[in-house]
């Protein structure tokens, strides 16, 4: 998302500095209501996939979804591309489930039995489950989410590449794939990494063995979403002495996260004076 701010100034020459300050940066956050609609896309991510499965099977395998939104959503009528690789899965269609709404800014467990994930005492914390569920571990494609059944409607979030391999994930330690940041593209591949059991780990398999993986917890490789401010100016190449100068300067911000409490100076070239900015701010 991008957020732009114009401030204009006009100047004689002279000699000073001219500061602004920059607020109003902050954009409300579009909530999700607790429907399987009126949803944008990114509003729920696929945010970890233990495409390997688990040291129990490698048969058990899981993904979780996260929830960006300041509301629940009920995914019950959904339904998911590619976690039977190449197929479309109706979640209203699964073997059963405990609950099918993601809390806001919360999880929710997707398995292929209802005890593949429990948590540390051992009960389950698989919300639904799927016996269909099937990854290839080569050449998997990539998973879709859809806020319609039978793959239709609009695709909320889309992971991995259409060709080659996962972007992360390792089967001989059964280490998942986790997503670093929640609000970046899933196609892009320096956005995934595999989990590093040392830095964080949540769960347990379905004989009792510790997952490496983080189901319903921060994943190991969190990146916290960020602002990334761009500064433009732009005004006359030249300009005659004793003539007014107006230019503009263009706060932007490409990156994930609000900026609040900002502020942007803007030195003045000697023998030019400060008279005034023109904007909201």
């Amino acid at each position: 998302m991008k957020r732009m701010m114009w401030l204009a100034g006009a100047c004689l020459l002279g000699g000073l500095m001219v500061a602004a300050m920059v607020s109003g940066l902050q954009g409300s956050a579009q909530a999700a209501e607790a429907t399987a609609s009126a949803v944008n896309p990114g509003a729920v991510v696929i945010n970890e996939v233990a495409w390997m499965g688990t040291e129990a099977s490698s048969n058990d395998e899981w993904i979780e979804f996260y929830n960006n939104t300041d509301s629940p959503i009920d995914i019950g009528n959904w339904s998911i591309y590619g976690a039977d690789t190449g197929e479309c899965l109706n979640f209203s269609d699964a073997d059963g489930s405990t609950t099918t709404i993601i809390p806001a800014h919360d999880y929710l467990i997707y398995a292929n039995h209802a005890d593949d994930v429990r948590g540390s005492g051992g009960a389950s914390i698989v919300d639904i489950w799927d016996a269909t569920i099937g990854m290839n571990n080569t050449s998997p494609g990539q998973i879709i989410l859809y806020d319609a059944p039978n793959c239709g409607g609009d695709a909320i979030d889309t992971v991995n590449q259409t060709t080659g391999d996962w972007f992360a994930g390792d089967a001989a330690d059964r280490k998942t794939m986790e997503r670093k940041n929640p609000t970046a593209p899933g196609t892009d591949g320096s956005n995934w990494a595999t989990n590093d059991p040392s830095a964080a780990r949540n769960g347990l398999d379905a004989d009792g063995n510790p997952i490496n993986g983080t189901p319903k917890a921060q994943n190991s490789c969190y990146q916290p979403p960020a602002a990334d401010l761009v500064v433009a100016k732009t005004g006359p190449v030249t300009v005659t002495p004793g003539s007014l100068i107006t230019y503009h300067l263009i706060l932007s911000n490409t990156g994930t996260a609000v900026a609040t409490g900002t502020l942007l100076t803007d030195t003045l070239p000697a023998g030019v004076d400060f008279i005034a900015q023109v904007g909201p701010f």
